[in-house]
């Protein structure tokens, strides 16, 4: 589960950078604002991975204390 959301980061964050490309040759303010969406997405979608990141590993640690 927690894969998907570093997929989608990855995702959001190399397409936030393509836009900031296409900003800086057309000085067009859609671009601009693609790139904000998409570095709040990828903000976003990493905090997400991080919560069930260590979520799944704090589960991992407390099934491995009962054995």
């Amino acid at each position: 589960m927690a894969s998907k959301y570093k997929v989608l980061a990855l995702i959001c964050l190399f397409t936030s950078i393509a836009f900031s490309f296409l900003y800086r040759e057309t000085q067009s303010d859609i671009y601009i604002t693609l790139f904000y969406i998409g570095a709040g997405f990828t903000i976003f979608f990493l905090i997400v991975y991080t919560i069930f990141f260590y979520r799944n590993k704090r589960t991992n640690e407390k099934m491995d204390s009962k054995l």
